[in-house]
């Protein structure tokens, strides 16, 4: 993993990021004093739009006394005991997206949930992005179609219970799976 260029992104602000924060609690269906860890958190500020739960976050940079700074890549300091687990624009960044999720895999109890979104390949960016070969300055590393996810989920014996869209642009919200920003998954152990 490139380290420094993740270290040096750690002030990067999406602007749709609300509107993604949003929509994943709603997916998740989250219950009080649930115990929640975000993978990739960021400062950490998923935990506004989760309601009263325990709250823990992991990043590659630690912004404050609630995150454990940890490299995924070299996996997850805990197991089997979150009721849900957090992973959102993460695994389009990392060499192994497929030890990433058998990680997140790991850390979530029987039954528990794990919420990741992944950039949408379609979204117009993408495509005009790939047309014109743009500087890659998100890092991304991957581009996942719903196939490719399908298949990820059955290597790691992960159930498909829901999937919704993020937004259009920063402004505008999108439930439609195709012109989305970004897709939300929402899978049991």
């Amino acid at each position: 993993m490139n380290y420094n260029f993740y270290k040096d992104r750690a002030k990067y602000k999406d602007g749709g990021q609300h509107i993604r924060y949003s929509k994943a609690s709603k997916l998740a269906g989250i219950k009080r004093k649930s115990l929640v860890l975000d993978v990739g958190c960021r400062e950490g500020t998923l935990k506004e739009y989760l309601g009263e739960i325990n709250y823990q976050g992991v990043d590659i940079v630690a912004k404050n006394e609630e995150i454990i700074e940890c490299d995924i890549t070299e996996g997850l300091p805990f197991n089997g005991i979150f009721d849900y687990v957090f992973c959102l624009e993460v695994l389009e960044h990392v060499r192994n997206p497929f030890f990433v999720l058998s990680e997140l895999k790991k850390v979530v109890r029987p039954g528990g949930y794990i919420i990741f979104s992944v950039p949408n390949p379609y979204h117009y960016r993408e495509i005009i992005g790939t047309l014109i070969n743009y500087d890659n300055k998100q890092g991304h590393i991957y581009s996942f179609t719903l196939q490719n996810i399908i298949t990820l989920l059955q290597f790691l014996k992960l159930e498909l219970i829901d999937r919704c869209g993020t937004y259009f642009t920063e402004k505008i919200p999108c439930n439609n799976k195709f012109f989305t920003r970004s897709i939300i998954f929402k899978v049991r152990k």
